[in-house]
């Protein structure tokens, strides 16, 4: 076989040079490839093969070899083996060194092969999606490849309501065809970030990736909810009222199997409808069995939040410019008796149905502002930000903006480093957050979008509010060297944030390889487990510390 050998740049993926024989394996000239992408090329279904290769090669030295489709002069994809030869360095970077050749034979690969099965997933009539073994297959693939972190996933069941009534009076074609729109609605909102299938009837699913906070479930379900409420028109014309029931869950054991999680989600549902129509309910092992456990967890949360028992963790953000900590995110946890830290996913629900969720934002406010201080006052060349997030709930109480700012007005750091942190749906202008938004950019913090680019429109947030900071939904991170799609909407959402004099944060970063894909974006922060994982204030000290004594970058 002929082979060529590309230098690809370790931090940004973009091929330094390749030798001549590049010419007659792709069609593509020496120079046509200088400083293009080369995971860009590759077929997205194989791009996360080539993304374990490079990180097996980058942790332990191994020279893997894999077969990929590759994309050449011709636009069309063309199978090669692909092996990883080694690495140099120059001054300014290391880089990888990649063989490639065209694969004419099975017996061509040298080294064992992981077998990739190709997989067919039925797609469904009346929707044009796929069905449940597609749900399944997704979750067991992210598992496998990532594993599920304690808050990692939520699986939505979304039950469209009084869906016989609607069948009775339209018939089996028009019912269908109502299925069908609201379906594309979903697909629409939702951009192809999560997958969606249709489980029957009048039933669909929903897994979500990289969730770690309960108040992006809500986001995501109001979104769902919120597309229905402008009537579908059936084929005959009449308009169609149409709602939805969700139930929720969330992966907090990676033994569940997909089936245990749709049984979770299902029962979630059942009494999501049981309270009427448009109604969210969230599954729950502490919440679920009987009514004296739900009582005595509301027990527990009303005394954690009445005691000031709650315990913040701040979560370090890192700048790729300075490779140095720049900024860290507040995030609240609660001690439970017998499971220790529980994630604010499984609480924050009870404490807004029990009225302590205004007493549980102003013990966080007072918690990240103290350490903000004191970090500001030992290490005063360091101006460090402070993310406090906000949840719809919260904004929608008057007395939580107000107690914060008044909390801001005792302290004499820069307000503009303080970061508060919202929801995309909670900047609709037509939501009763938007007064309390306005209020706070008038007193002169910082707005970061979180989620940003999860089917909400971005520009329209960008016209009514200055943004200064964006996190890019965490489910484009999770996919990057694995879908080309993500990359490049994720290009075009940094452009439009940069455009804008917004920075750019990429969230729930987990591998090296993403932080290089980031950096060749132009994304100017990062957070998430690969980066650090949310600790008490006095790890952050030690942080600190050692950064102000050696004045180099983490």
């Amino acid at each position: 076989m002929a082979w060529t050998r590309l230098i690809i740049s370790f931090s940004s993926g973009m091929v330094a040079s390749c030798t001549p024989e590049i010419t007659s394996i792709t069609g593509y000239g020496q120079s046509d490839l200088e400083m293009v992408n080369f995971i860009s090329l590759i077929h997205p279904e194989d791009q996360f093969l080539y993304a374990q290769v490079v990180d097996d090669f980058w942790s332990s030295g191994v020279l893997g070899e894999i077969s990929i489709r590759l994309l050449d002069a011709s636009s069309e994809y063309r199978e090669m083996v692909l092996r990883v030869a080694g690495r140099s360095q120059t001054d300014e970077e290391l880089q990888i060194m990649i063989d490639i050749a065209l694969l004419q034979d099975q017996d061509d690969l040298l080294g064992p092969r992981d077998a990739q099965p190709m997989v067919s997933f039925e797609i469904q009539s009346v929707t044009g999606l796929y069905g449940l073994d597609y749900l399944f297959y997704e979750y067991e693939r992210i598992q496998s490849v990532v594993g599920v972190e304690v808050g990692g996933l939520a699986l939505l069941v979304i039950d469209i309501d009084r869906f016989a009534i609607i069948q009775s009076a339209l018939g089996v074609s028009g019912s269908n065809s109502v299925l069908g729109v609201v379906a594309h609605r979903f697909e629409d909102a939702l951009g192809g970030v999560f997958p969606l299938v249709h489980i029957e009837k009048d039933r669909f699913g929903l897994l979500c990736i990289g969730i770690t906070e309960v108040a992006q479930v809500e986001m995501v379900t109001r979104t769902l909810r919120s597309i229905l409420d402008t009537p579908v028109v059936a084929p005959d014309g009449e308009e169609v009222v149409v709602t939805a029931c969700v139930g929720v869950t969330i992966v907090t054991n990676s033994d569940f199997s997909g089936q245990d999680l749709l049984s979770q989600a299902m029962a979630a549902r059942d009494r999501a409808k049981a309270r009427g129509a448009s109604k969210v309910e969230y599954y729950s092992d502490l919440r679920s069995s009987s009514a004296t456990d739900r009582r005595s967890f509301e027990n527990i949360v009303r005394r954690a939040i009445d005691s000031s028992e709650l315990v913040v963790l701040f979560q370090p953000i890192i700048s790729l410019e300075h490779r140095r900590i720049c900024g860290v995110e507040a995030l609240v946890r609660m001690h439970h008796p017998e499971r220790g830290l529980i994630s604010p996913i499984e609480f924050i629900p009870v404490a807004k149905e029990i009225g302590r969720l205004p007493r549980l934002g102003t013990q966080v406010g007072a918690a990240a502002l103290s350490a903000l201080t004191s970090w500001s006052q030992l290490y005063p060349d360091q101006l460090l930000t402070m993310g406090i997030n906000l949840s719809g709930d919260e904004l929608d109480e008057p007395d939580v903006v107000e107690a914060l700012i008044s909390q801001l007005d005792n302290v004499t750091i820069a307000k503009d480093r303080i970061f508060i942190e919202l929801g995309a749906l909670d900047l609709d202008p037509k939501s009763r957050s938007h007064a309390s938004i306005e209020r706070l950019s008038e007193y002169g913090v910082s707005l970061s979008v979180d989620e940003f680019g999860a089917g909400i429109s971005a520009l329209g947030i960008f016209s009514r509010y200055p943004v200064s900071q964006v996190k890019i939904d965490r489910s484009l991170v999770l996919s990057l060297g694995e879908n080309e799609r993500s990359y490049r909407v994720m290009g075009g959402l940094v452009k439009l944030a940069h455009s804008l004099d917004a920075e750019v944060v990429g969230i729930g970063v987990e591998r090296a390889e993403q932080i290089r894909i980031m950096r060749a974006l132009e994304i100017d922060k990062v957070q998430g487990y690969h980066i650090g994982q949310p600790v008490e204030k006095e790890q952050i000290d030690t942080q600190l510390e050692l950064l102000s004594a050696s004045h180099e970058g983490l």
